[in-house]
């Protein structure tokens, strides 16, 4: 992650924890309230972290030169280059924050602990995607005769070129829940859920790299020797994103405590979501792919 980001994602964490609470204590205010004839109601807090993983998006020297048209470093001359890495970036942090409400049964007229619809925000660092290229000419420099034979070593000159495109989202995040038995120490849940939001921070960062080395041309006679390399970087910033993703949530919960009511109400889960994730990049295209998110979570019980 970008070290001028870090602030940013701080000041963020802070800010979807505030949001939260006053959400939180507005719905507890209405929750006291006479409310015989609501279709929902609240039950549940839930605050988990995780991390999701994605195959990689096919990109190229030309979709960043899309993205970056004044870039001085993409308007040189890259033929001959080979890419050997392209790839779109698995979101390495995932945050959320949700609150999770009880149905009524439309037949018994009772709130079914069993179904759960959960509402909240989704945080998301580091979505993007990343490419590199590199060229390298090798002309032999010395010879030099040793018992086992000659050692033949070369000057060799390696060119690189590394793009990346990365950004953070802010995420509605919505999903409906069917439990296995809510009042057990231990259950099991599944659903369906969705989330949608927009990018709050987004960077272009593009570098090329000259370096000039001595080697020999078999690696196992020795080490290689690099005498001069230098570095241009280009740092912009980009439009917002948008980003959404249907999924399948998968969890297995567990009570904390069995006998006192302070620890009754906290709740350890684990939670896997399967699905689809989409990424609308402006001036380029939009991603599709399948991802997996992993989250460790607390949930505090509220009625």
């Amino acid at each position: 992650m970008n070290y001028k980001q870090k602030p940013f994602m701080n000041k963020l964490k802070k800010q979807l924890l505030l949001i939260s609470l006053l959400l939180l204590s507005g719905l507890s205010c209405l929750q006291a309230q006479d409310s015989s004839g609501r279709q929902l109601k609240l039950t549940d807090m839930y605050i988990h972290n995780g991390f999701a993983v994605a195959p990689g998006a096919h990109v190229n020297i030309h979709d960043f030169r899309s993205l970056a048209p004044g870039s001085d470093i993409l308007k040189g001359d890259y033929s001959g280059f080979h890419p050997y890495r392209s790839y779109s970036n698995s979101s390495n942090n995932t945050i959320y924050i949700q609150l999770g409400f009880q149905t009524r049964n439309k037949r018994t007229k009772h709130f079914n602990p069993n179904r759960q619809f959960r509402l909240g925000f989704s945080y998301w660092s580091d979505i993007g995607f990343s490419a590199s290229m590199s060229h390298q000419v090798a002309k032999q420099f010395d010879t030099i005769s040793t018992p086992q034979g000659n050692l033949y070593y070369d000057s060799v000159h390696t060119r690189g070129l590394s793009m990346e495109y990365n950004s953070n989202q802010l995420r509605l995040d919505a999903s409906y829940i069917f439990k296995t038995d809510a009042a057990a120490r231990w259950s099991l849940y599944s659903g369906v859920g969705i989330s949608a939001g927009m990018s709050l921070n987004n960077f272009l960062t593009i570098q090329s790299t000259n370096a000039y080395s001595i080697q020999p041309e078999s690696y196992g006679g020795g080490r290689s020797h690099t005498y001069a390399s230098d570095s241009k970087t280009e740092s912009f910033r980009m439009k917002s994103n948008y980003g959404a993703s249907v999924y399948i949530p998968l969890g297995l919960d567990f009570r904390i405590g069995k006998k006192r009511p302070f620890w009754k109400r906290l709740h350890l889960f684990l939670e896997g979501r399967p699905g689809i994730n989409f990424l609308v990049v402006p001036d380029l295209t939009t991603f599709a792919s399948g991802y997996i998110n992993n989250s460790f979570g607390l949930r505090v019980g509220l009625d």
